[in-house]
Formats: C-alpha cells, structure tokens, sequence
C-alpha cells in the first residue's frame, strides 16, 4: 500500500481534508456498502453539516468491515476434502470404491487373506481453507496491518486481525489466482471483504500517478469551496438556486459545480482567500450574514434525534407541520423535480423549475406511482430520526381503502403508523373547549388539489363509557365525506397546476415564503389566489345526507381549523385513547348475513355503525361465528344497510363437516384489488385448525341446528380464602382483602363509643376533684362532668371512678363521669355513621359467607373473634334506630348457618319485609331453624316464595339437590310459566329515573327456573324441549326479549353471567339468552355464570 500511504504524509493534510469533505457529501449507505447517488440539492444539505472530521475512505471501510470481520471469525468459510491413505483397519472410519478396488488387488483369496497385514485403503477426510473467498479475506487483513502503520485505528482491533491470521489463514494461500465465486459476490459478509478487495485496489491505482492525483483534488478543493459556499447560501437565504443533478466521481475524487444553477447572484462574489475548509466556510458564513444586499430566512430546523418521541404530523402538506414533545416544527418546502427522467431533490427550494415536472407529497397522496411518495417517506424518515411512532393526517377527501397501499408503505418506515381525519381533529377543538353537546351536528369543508370541496359532517353523540374522559362523554361521530360542489375554476394555468400539486394551502405559503417559478429562461411571482367563498349552504348539504336520519337534529355549526391546533389536539386524542378513551369513529355502511338458530331468523352483524377499519383495513367482528357440528356447508343471505343484496355468503371446506361445533372469530378485509369488494375470514379458536374463507353466491340461507340434551347451567365458583384476601379491586388498581376490609369496618363502628378507663379519688375539693388512672396520671375531675350529680355529693377519697380521660395541655380531665362502668349510648350522629359502616360491609360479608361458615377450618381466627365480639358490642347497645337495626340484622343473616338471629327469624317470618334476610339465613338448610324457615317459604304465597328462592338456591351449591322435593319443583315451574302468561306489564319505571326495568319479580322467574335446570344434573327430566309447557316457556321469552329490545328496557339480574353471544342475540340480556340456551341445548358452553351481583 506504498501509494495509499503517500496520502498519510503531513504535507497531504489537505488532500486528506478534500476527500473527507467530498465523501460525507455524497454520503455512504452501509447497508450496501456503496456511496449513495447524490443530487444538487442532497449534496448541499450534507456539505452543510460536514462536521470537519476525518471521511477517509478508509474510515468508511473500516467501519463497513468490522461486523463482517467478527462475524467470519466465527464462522469461516471451508471445505471438505477427501484423499486416500493406507492405515490401520481400526482406523479407517469410511471405505468407497477405490478402497474396495485395493483390497481386491491385495494377496489372498478370501478378505480375511487380503487384510491379513491389518492395513487397509480408507478415506480421509479433512478441512480446507484455501478458497477464493478466504485468499480475498487474508489479503485485506494483511492490507488492513499494513494501513495500520501510516493510517492508525483501533489497536485492539489490529491485535485481533494479526491474531486471526496466524491462527487461521495459514494454509490459504494469498498468492493464488482469484477467481470470484458466488461466495465473494453474494455472501452477506464475504461480498463486503471483496468489495474492499477492489476498493483498495483502486486507490492503489488511482494514486499511481500521486502528482496527477494531488493536481485532481485541488481542482475538486476549489470547487467544493464554491458548494460550501452555495451551501451558506442555500440555507440562510433567499437566492434562487434552480434544483439539478449533479455530476461528480467518488472513485476520481471529483465534482462540477456549475454556474447556471444560480439565477441572480454570481458565486464569486462569496468566495474569500482562506484554505482551511473549516475557515473558509466560517468566513463565508459571517460575510453572507453582513451582506445587506441578501434577504436572509429562517434556516431550516434540525432534524429530531429522538428515538422514543411520539411524532404528530400534518404530512399531505407542502410544509408538513410536525408537534414532537410540545414543540411545533416546520419541516421546510419538501419538492421533488424531475430531471433526466430521475426524482431530483428540491427541498428548501426558492424557486420552482416548470421546465421540468415537480411532485409535491400531498399530490403523490392520489398518484398511482408508489416511487415518488417513497421519496417523500425517506424525507420524513430521514428528518424524524429513528423514532417509529407516528401519528399522520389524512384528508377526508381520500378514499380510505384506495389509500390502503400508501398506508402501507408508511408502516414500512414508522412500523407504529396511525391517521386521523382532518375533520375528526378539526372538531376536537371544540370538544375539548366544551363547545359541543349530544347530537350536534358540525360540517368541515375541504378542497382536493381539482379545486372540488368536499364536506364531512361530524355527529356528536353520547357515550356512558366515555364520561371519565375529558370529553366528558361526548364522542364525535364521522360520517361519509361528499362532494359539496365545484369550485369556480382559475383561469390561470399556472395557478391551476400549482393548486393541483400544492393545494391551496400550499399555494399560499409558497406566496407567503416569496417562492417563484422558472419558466423559459425567466423569473415569474406565484399570482396570489382570490379570497375564497364561504361555504356555508347549509340546505344543500341536508340534501345530500337527507337519508342520515341522526343528522342535524340540533345545533349545526361550521368547523374552522388551524394547522398547529391540529396537531396539539391530536395528541390530545391520543393521549385520551391510551387511558381507554376512544373519543372518535366513523360510520360506515353497515352489513349483515342472515343466519337461523332453530327459533326465527335473525341477522349476525359483520359492520354496525360504530365498527372502525384498524391498520390493516379489516373489521374484527366482535361476535364469535358458531359452525354447527355435522354441517357440510353453511349459506347465509347478505344484507348491506338491512337491504337484501342478492348475494350469500357462503362457507365450505375440506374440513367440513365437523364432528362438534367450531367457534371462529370473524374478520372482515375490504379490497378494491379483488373481484369482490369484501373478505370474510373464519379463523377457529382451535389452533389446530385452519382459517377458511367465505365465499359470495347467490342463494338461499340454509342453517342445521344440532340438538343438544341433558344441558345444565354451572354453578359459580366459589371464591376460595386466600381469593377474597386477595380480591381485585374493579378498576384495577390492585387487591382488597375482604376479611380486613369487614375487621376494620367492625372496629371503626366500635371506636365510635370511647372506652371508659378506671381511675381512683385521692384529693376532693370544692367542685372538683383528683383521681389517679391505673397509668398513674392525675385527672381533674369536675362537678359538672359526673352524669349522675348524686354520686359526686356521695364520693370519698379511696373510691372508684369510670371516666372518659381527655387530653388538655394543662393535663388530663375526665367526661362522663360515673362509679359504675356503664355502657355509652351511640349518638343520633354516631348512629349514621355506624349505619354508613355496616352498609359498606354488606358486598364483603356476602362475599365470604357465599360458600363460606364461621364453622370452617380454614376461617381466620381474627375474623371469627372480631366477628363475636362486633356481635356481643352490638347487643349491649339499646338500638332504637330502625335503620341501624335493619342493617345489622341483615349483617347477621348473611352468616347463614352461624346467624345469632335465626330463632328471631323464624318467630318473625310474617313481619319480615326485607327477603333477603331470609334468603341470605337459609344457607343449605342444614341447621333445623333454617330448615323451618325453608318449609315457611314454600307455604307462602308464590310472589314471595320466588324473590327468596332467586337468592338462597344460587348461593348454596347443594340446596336445589337436597332440600326442594320433586311436587315443589314442577308447582315452581308451572306457577312461574302461569305467571308469565298472565302478566300484562313486565316493567316499571323507578322513582326519579329515566329508564324502565324489568319487574324485579319477573327477573326472579327466570334465575329460580335456570337454577332448576341444575336437576338435570342428577339425572332429573326437567324442562325438556318438546315439552309443550316448556315450547310456550320458549315463546314467551322470545316475546319478552322482543318487548325489552323495543322498550329499551333494562333487565338487572342477580346473577353474574359470562355469555359470548351471536351477533343477533347481542342485545338480548344475557338471562333470557342463557335460560333459552340451557333450555334447547344451543351454545351452552358459552355460558359461563361467574358469580351474583349482590354487593351491594
């Protein structure tokens, strides 16, 4: 390397400078280990911010080659060779033909005689490294310590390569022909060794001749002064740098500046004397910023490092707008020319070349040609940094699924790419400002680069889920964008060209920013666009949604936006979708299919109103699809906004039929690439089975239900101990225990009568006196403080005193005063508050007491004890409070079988108006008053036996099979069916309510019938099917379910139902949908019951 080290001497300091320079300029992609292709405009950004170290060319090798060198260390290239050797039999591990071939030419007769000396030919095989691709490997690394000496680098690193080659190169011999094999051309780490290969041959070739080569980089020295130069230029001001190739040679060290690239100024002018690159440029720098003569501008922004930053953009914009971190940054004008049939660079431009096509990113936006807008994306990608979230806004006037492929290609650089509607972040402004309420309706008009204004109506609805948001509930609604009208159009075909690339908004910053265009030679002013008519009809736009009934019912209001506003609510929008508040939607068009259960016919929803496409364009239907065991196809008619289209979809697979039923979740894909606008995807939850995909046809809707016998309804699991010392809280934020929960309500109740201490007289004065407490501190006692005034005129030094002690700061004084140890009496306000207490117990204590006695082993002891002793502290208190003593009673009955108060609930029955006391004491009946209370129920009237029943037969897991007798359960069930048919109105509104219920009483029908279906489990024949009182059972549900869903009536059950449902039963309440399952035997094993609601 005796020419390269010439360039290492001191005296070629700046020829070592020039390289570097002109190196960074272009700019190297490791990745491909190639300098990339450079523009005018690229080459200027990256003189710019040459930072004046050293970009030798060796330093872009090493850096290219070190990973490849750690990576072939461990895994060098060999081959397998094999020779012939004559060796012990013992030894030889492979014989072939040739072995056998020697043998046979051996003495003897048999094999044995053959091999009678122990020697045989075998097979030897043995490692070979002497291959193209490690003589190329060896002579770079010997090349590498050669350049070590006049070119330093890592030490360590140079150690390791003599290292490697002493320890493995050995054999290869460097001085071999080579010639390139697949291995040296295509092999991810061996193709770079041999790219270096050459490249450092050609440096040896081209400082051959170092005089010529010294006279070449000066040439390129002079001229990059300009490029610096032209740099300044470029970024701090405002001269009209036309966008252009470049010529230049990496290999030759060379590049051309050419003077026609600047319009109105000559170059010279900001040429100085200095040599030193980093001088010249400071000198440039402070000339260009004195010279008065210049219009100066706002350079543009430095690029985001951030790699965890969440960027918010305005992209489809001539100068996308970005918010990172609370900052507003204003990427400069991204343009792209075309010139010689390549995308040329025209970012930061001041002057638009109309010789030449230009491309902007919102026109590439409705482009078919997916190159240019990826030119963009590298902009963008380039600018943010490393940073993959990106938040991007799309206009409504594109069309989402034709938009899907350049969403796509946006997720291949920001892999956590995600858009929002401009309208959606227009109207949030207001939402946020609490300008909005239920059921306005705004109107966001927008135009598209052909000068057409769309228009996009936003509802603003309510939802319950969202009233912890910041929008206090109200979600906005985007309904399908249309075209409103044609704007006027400009009779200027400059304007018009550049409204279709630039858009209006686009065209008013370039005016704004004193951009202009070249055309034939000269220099023209972009004409400023008319004042723009308002768009404000609002009757033509009611015309056009005349059939979007949900529209217009109240305030309408025009939105207006601002770009920075924009992008802040944005961020607002998302911050509220990562506390779980989605706060935005659209409508879109909504599609059913037509399937049958057995019943009636009904529709299983694929889109409903509020379904939103996710990234991939596709609709994941909440509902899972049920294929009926023994099913060789399924056909079902397809309903788009409940119209009959004619079409069916229609499902068959080899794996069809199944011998039990499949459930499968649905996904809908929209694609305007395929014949059919829609994909239907069934994907079983069996992983072991594959997803299918429908198919449209066609038909009619043919559906098989499978019989299913001998169902029964689980029964919840029982929370075991260590659960409810650990049960989790409802919104998350960790674990209660229940046993504490109840030990703290107890002693809180308990604290609120102060404990009397006992203290003894020793000193009596006039209307006091002193006494001393067992800690031995001396408390003032006053005449006034002693409840009964009699035992203070009879008191004597040496007597005993019970007393309240309270801390002064003069000392201790005692409060209710007495020579007895008598109870204290709760205050009217002492009595609320214990009333608050115990009512706050009431959803622990059902919880441990639901399968649960103070018999069991595995009780706490603490709990048992707190519990006695919270009993024996409530019996010394006279309670006159009816309040009070009705809470505490219901305390004590949900102990069932360890109730204090049974005796006094059977002597009570009649009197007893709250049921669930007794329903909580019944337990599973195995103490003999319970039992009693049991036989006074089934003698009671039916309207009060079921509200009882609805309760104890679901929190005893065992008192439908041991304590109800078969003539009780068929009078239960035909009483119930009889009740049903004979009710006139199954709802009632509650006072100081808006909504209708479902007569508590009707509710406890259907939880007393689904808990007799259990008897199935014991063999019992209860319910059947064909039953005819069971088919009128069925019908009246149906018919229930029907007046519920039209009513919009609520039905709140006891019982805590898990049911994965079918779309067309997604309404129904989760009780009917449950009893009407067991009942025929229809996906039953989607219903799981969890648990009962009775906390409270």
């Amino acid at each position: 390397m005796n020419n390269l080290s010439k360039l290492y001497k001191p005296e070629n300091k700046v020829l070592l400078e020039t390289i570097s320079l002109l190196n960074f300029a272009i700019g190297f992609d490791k990745s491909i280990a190639s300098f990339k292709e450079s523009d005018l405009f690229g080459f200027l950004e990256r003189v710019q911010n040459y930072d004046f170290k050293n970009y030798d060319d060796l330093f872009y090798i090493l850096d290219m080659f070190e990973d490849s060198f750690w990576h072939i260390s461990q895994y060098i290239s060999s081959q397998i060779r094999r020779t012939h050797v004559v060796m012990p039999i013992s030894r030889a591990k492979e014989l072939d033909s040739k072995s056998i071939g020697w043998i046979a030419r051996q003495n003897g007769i048999t094999i044995q005689q053959k091999l009678a000396q122990g020697k045989v030919l075998g097979v030897k095989r043995y490692g070979f490294r002497d291959n193209p691709e490690n003589r190329v490997l060896k002579i770079v690394l010997m090349r590498l310590v050669a350049i070590a000496e006049f070119r330093a680098f890592d030490e360590g690193l140079r150690n390791k390569i003599v290292q490697f080659i002493r320890n493995n190169l050995n054999e290869v011999n460097h001085k071999a022909q080579i010639t390139p094999n697949n291995i040296l051309l295509h092999h991810k780490h061996y193709a770079k060794f041999y790219k270096i290969y050459k490249w450092l041959n050609h440096l040896e070739h081209v400082m051959s001749d170092f005089q010529s080569f010294k006279r070449n980089v000066n040439i390129t020295r002079e001229n990059l002064k300009k490029f610096i130069a032209l740099s300044l230029l470029h970024k701090n001001t405002n001269v009209r740098i036309l966008p252009s190739d470049l010529s230049y040679s990496q290999k030759d060290y060379s590049v051309h500046f050419e003077t026609k690239w600047l319009l109105d100024c000559d170059i010279e002018k900001y040429l100085n004397s200095e040599n030193d690159l980093k001088s010249f440029k400071n000198k440039c720098l402070n000339f260009i910023e004195t010279n008065n003569a210049l219009k100066h501008i706002a350079p543009p922004p430095d690029k985001i490092n951030s790699s965890k930053s969440k960027i918010f953009i305005d992209i489809f914009r001539l100068y996308p707008m970005l918010y990172v971190n609370s900052k507003y940054i204003a990427m400069p004008l991204l343009l792209k020319q075309k010139i010689n049939n390549k995308i040329i660079n025209a970012n930061h431009t001041k002057i638009i070349d109309m010789n030449n096509p230009f491309y902007t990113l919102a026109e590439s936006l409705l482009l078919k040609n997916s190159e240019v807008f990826n030119v963009f994306l590298r902009d963008i990608k380039e600018f943010v940094g490393e940073s993959n979230i990106l938040y991007y806004i799309l206009p409504d006037y594109i069309n989402v699924f034709d938009f899907n492929d350049k969403h796509k290609s946006i997720r291949a650089y920001f892999n956590q790419a995600f858009f929002i509607n401009k309208s959606i972040l227009a109207a949030a402004k207001m939402l946020f400002n609490g300008e909005l309420k239920e059921k306005d309706t705004l109107l966001y008009f927008q135009k598209n680069n052909m000068e057409e204004i769309y228009v996009t109506p936003i509802l603003v609805r309510y939802k319950d889920e969202l009233k912890e948001s910041k929008s206090k509930g109200l979600y906005l609604e985007k309904h399908p964008s249309k075209q409103y009208k044609n704007n006027i159009k400009n009779k200027d075909k400059i304007v018009q060209k550049l409204l279709k690339k630039c858009l209006q908004n686009g065209v008013k910053a370039l005016v704004q920013n004193n951009i202009k265009y070249y055309k034939n030679n000269r220099i023209y002013d972009i004409p400023k666009l008319p004042k723009e008519e308002v768009n404000n009809d609002i009757h033509e736009v009611k015309l056009l949604y005349k059939n979007s009934h949900d529209l217009f019912k109240s305030d309408i209001k025009i939105i207006q936006d601002d770009p920075k506003e924009n992008l802040e609510y944005y961020k607002e929008l998302i911050e509220q979708k990562e506390n779980g508040f989605i706060l935005w939607g659209e409508k879109l068009p909504k599609l059913d299919m037509g399937v049958s259960d057995g019943i009636k016919d009904e529709k299983f929803n694929l889109v409903n109103d509020n379904d939103e496409l996710d990234f991939k364009n596709e609709i994941c239907i909440k509902d899972q699809f049920i294929i009926p065991a023994n099913a060789e196809k399924i056909i079902a008619p397809l309903f788009l906004e409940d119209k009959n289209i004619n079409y069916s979809m229609v499902l068959e697979s080899d794996m069809m039929p199944f011998k039990e039923e499949v459930r499968c979740r649905l996904t809908l894909q929209y694609s305007y690439d395929d014949e059919n606008i829609y994909t239907l995807i069934f994907r079983p939850l069996d992983g072991n089975l594959q997803q299918m995909q429908a198919k449209w046809h066609k038909g009619v809707m043919k559906q098989i239900r499978k019989d299913m016998s001998h169902i029964y309804p689980p029964y919840p699991p029982i929370k075991r101990i260590d659960e409810l010392q650990h049960y989790p809280k409802k919104d998350g934020s960790g674990e209660n225990n229940l046993f504490e929960w109840v030990e703290t309500s107890i002693k809180n109740i308990q604290q609120l009568t102060p404990k009397k201490v006992q203290a003894t007289v020793y000193s009596i004065k006039k209307d006091y006196c002193f006494a001393k407490d067992v800690l031995r501190h001396e408390v003032i006692c006053y005449k006034d403080q002693f409840i009964n005034q009699t035992e203070w005129e009879n008191i004597k030094e040496g007597d005993g005193i019970f007393l309240i002690k309270e801390e002064t700061k003069k000392g201790y004084k005692g409060e209710l005063i007495s020579t007895r140890n008598t109870h204290i009496q709760l205050s009217p306000e002492k009595i609320k508050q214990a009333t608050k207490i115990l009512y706050s117990m009431r959803f622990p204590m059902i919880s441990i007491f639901n399968g649960h006695s103070l018999r069991a082993d595995d009780m706490p002891n603490s709990f048992r004890t707190n519990i006695s002793n919270f009993i024996e502290f409530m019996d010394n208190k006279n309670i006159n409070d009816d309040t009070l003593k009705n809470e505490f009673l219901l305390f004590c009955s949900m102990m069932h079988d360890c109730s204090p108060i049974g005796q006094y609930l059977v002597d009570n029955f009649k009197d007893i108006k709250n049921h669930r006391l007794l329903a909580y004491s019944i337990g599973d009946a195995k103490q003999p008053w319970q039992e009693k209370i049991l036989q006074l129920v089934f003698e009671d009237k039916f309207i009060k036996q079921i509200p009882i029943l609805a309760i104890s037969l679901w929190r005893s897991e065992n008192l439908v099979f041991d304590k109800i007798h078969n003539d009780k359960i068929h009078t239960l069930i035909n009483e119930s069916i009889q009740w049903m048919n004979n009710i006139k109105t199954p709802v009632y509104q509650p006072k100081d309510s808006k909504i209708f219920l479902v007569t508590p009483l009707l509710v406890n029908i259907l939880e007393v019938l689904l808990s007799l279906l259990r008897l199935r489990q014991k063999g019992f024949d209860i319910l059947n099917p064909s039953d005819k009182n069971t088919k009128e059972l069925i019908q009246k549900l149906i018919e229930l379910n029907e007046f519920i869903m039209k009513k919009q009536v609520v039905l709140r059950s006891y019982l805590n139902l898990e049911v994965k449902k079918p779309s067309a039963y997604e309404k129904m309440p989760n009780l009917i949908y449950a009893l009407i399952s067991l009942i025929k035997g229809e996906n039953s094993d989607s219903i799981k019951i969890i648990g009962v609601n009775d906390g409270t």
